[in-house]
This record gives C-alpha cells, structure tokens and sequence, in this order.
C-alpha cells in the first residue's frame, strides 16, 4: 500500500467517502511536515524510519478522528535522535488536535517528557497515578523509587520550586476600582508597567499593561475591567523551576503569574527573580572553569 492508502485504512472502514478521504490524508501528511504532493503516492519503505514512524505510529492513528488515541510504544524501535524528534511532534500534536492520548512506555524519560499525567502499573495494578512533577517529588514507594532512578531523584533534590523563587508581592489591582487614570498612577508609584488583576477573593483575573491603558485612555468610561487581557499560561507554586524556565523559554515570556489550584495568585516568577536566585546560591566565579559553573553562567545570561 501506498502512503495515502495506508494512513485512509480506517476512513474507508467506517465509509468515508473519497473526497472526505482524499483531504483528511492530505490535513495529516501537512500537519507532520510531509507534504501531500510529495509523500502521497511513496511507499513506506522509501522512507526514513522517523518517517515511517510519522505515518504508521501516529497519523493513521489520527485519521478517523478518534476522542481517545492509545499508542502503544510506537517510538521504541527507533534511534536515539528519531525518538527524541518524535517526541517533540507528538507533543506539538497532541496541543494542536487537542485529544486525549494514552501513551504506553516502560521508558521513564519518555514519560515525563511528554505526559501530563503518568500511571505506573506493576503486575496489572495501579502503583501511583499523578503527575510527573509529583512522581518526583514524592514517589509512593520503592517500586516507583527504583523505577525513577536514583540519578533522577537526586536532581529533583537539588531543584528548588517556584514558591522559593517568586516574588510573593506582585502589584496587583481590583477591577472593579476606578478608571484608567488610577491604574496609570499605581504604575507610576510602584514603577511597573504592567498590573495584575485580582478580586475579591485574590483569583487571578488577568493583567493590564500601560500600553493597554494608555491606548484607551482618551475614554474615560473605560474601565480597568474592559481592557483585561487573559494570560495564557500560569504555574503551580510546588512546580519544579526547570520546568517553569521552559514554560518561560517556550513562550518568550518576561513573566509568569503563580496561582494555586484554586486559581488564587500567590506571586510572580520572573526572569530577575530567577537570576537573583542563582546568583545568591552559586558564585559566578569566571575563574573557576568546570560544567557546572558553565551551565549556571549560561542560565545567568539567558534571564539577565
């Protein structure tokens, strides 16, 4: 079979006409970067194994649109370098089609890598559900310990989180106070440019920056609560601050807001507060050569 009959086997299964057909294959080849024209008419075995791997491991799961994908080691047999590829793509994958994946492994870098929450099973019972942050954190037993790893155990034991981190008074403002000209002087007083918008009960509601202000301010019956704008990510207070790095990495973010599983905002990590810890912890002594003073100067100039 052809690539496109391959990834259409299901489609044609469940009676999919041929132009349905015919435009979901083409959707999947472009979603993992083959393009249709290219890829449509080859055969597996012209193609690269992380290839190979794109097509039978992943999109002709996808091809029928299932609410629940299950992905059986699909990665397993392949090298070092395709795998970690593949990683990434699912990973991008499963944010863009927005499914639920159930994705079985015995490698435990895999699943903290890419899952949201991980279960680990030993003779067909459940040993700990939670997620990868919690698994390391607190594993529930030695089972889980040994399968862990001792390596990684103790890099998690060196990694603060970032409640030790963030700053655990960020200026924020009520929207139900005045207009945009008093927003305008907090940020003058408290010499920020941008607000964060709490209630009542201190939940997290947004922020406002002074471009946000002063592109309204000509209206005064504009409010501080028309202008709110969402944020598109936040961080748990216990998460490890690796993690939040990526997640302010990814996003080309200058900061993130910390809220607790009730959405109550308990501080700001930002990249100051991220280079002010390294720098209290580890003398950045150019003298001194070694990895580790490496990677911390390399960390220091990325968040200075």
């Amino acid at each position: 079979m052809d690539i496109a009959t391959n990834v259409a086997v299901v489609p044609r299964l469940l009676k999919w006409d041929k132009q349905r057909i015919d435009k979901r294959v083409d959707e999947l080849l472009n979603m993992v970067g083959l393009e249709p024209e290219t890829y449509r008419n080859r055969y597996p075995s012209e193609l690269s194994g992380g290839q190979q791997q794109r097509i039978g491991g992943v999109i002709r799961a996808l091809a029928a649109e299932p609410s629940l994908i299950l992905m059986d080691e699909p990665f397993s047999a392949l090298d070092p370098i395709s795998r970690e590829q593949l990683q990434e793509e699912l990973i991008r994958l499963q944010k863009e089609i927005k499914k639920s994946i159930v994705f079985v492994t015995h490698d435990m870098d895999e699943a903290l890598k890419i899952a949201d929450k991980i279960v680990l099973m030993k003779d067909g019972n459940i040993v700990q559900q939670a997620s990868p942050e919690e698994i390391l954190r607190h594993p529930a037993n030695d089972f889980v310990k040994n399968f862990i790893g001792k390596k990684r155990l103790q890099q998690v034991a060196k990694v603060p989180s970032v409640k030790e981190i963030m700053v655990r008074k960020p200026i924020t403002i009520s929207p139900k106070r005045g207009g945009l000209a008093e927003a305008m002087k907090i940020m003058e007083s408290k010499e920020v440019d941008t607000l964060l918008i709490v209630n009542d009960e201190d939940e997290l509601q947004g922020y406002i920056s002074i471009f946000d202000v002063l592109n309204e301010f000509e209206d005064e019956s504009k409010r501080v609560k028309d202008i709110i704008q969402k944020f598109e990510h936040v961080v748990n207070p216990n998460m490890l601050l690796t993690e939040a790095i990526n997640l302010i990495n990814e996003n080309n973010a200058s900061y993130i807001p910390v809220v607790n599983d009730q959405n109550k905002l308990r501080g700001l990590l930002t990249r100051g507060s991220i280079v002010g810890h390294l720098s209290d912890v580890y003398p950045f002594n150019n003298n001194r050569g070694g990895r580790e003073d490496g990677l911390l100067n390399n960390l220091y100039r990325t968040f200075r």
